[in-house]
């Protein structure tokens, strides 16, 4: 056997390689996207809750509550940070900050509207 024997064995065995690559990457990025997904379904789920329980809250004791964007924002970045490992205790103050900077800037749009 030379090796123009080989070539063709090769050539065949790339084929199949790439053939079997697309696949495989497809499937990848489908189950990324559905673990996106399903991460701002809990999000979406989670703001709800908190909404409706500052909701009661504000009712009993005063106070204002925030648009839904505000504790959707807030969940996101939180199941996005765990999806990457534990948070510290910063992550915890940049993500309260992040929503206190988006609580502020919507009170500011609300009084300049009036």
């Amino acid at each position: 056997m030379g090796p123009e024997t080989y070539w063709p064995l090769i050539s065949g065995f790339v084929g199949a390689l790439i053939g079997a690559a697309g696949p495989v990457a497809v499937a990848y990025i489908q189950a990324r996207k559905d673990e996106r997904t399903h991460r701002r379904e809990i999000a979406s789920r989670l703001a709800l809750a908190d909404r409706d329980l500052h909701v009661e809250v504000a009712n009993k004791r005063g106070g204002p509550v925030l648009p839904i964007s505000i504790y959707l924002a807030h969940h996101i970045e939180l199941l996005d940070r765990l999806s990457k490992g534990p948070i510290s205790a910063g992550d915890i103050k940049a993500m309260r900050a992040r929503t206190e900077e988006l609580s502020n800037l919507l009170l500011e749009l609300d009084k300049e509207g009036e």
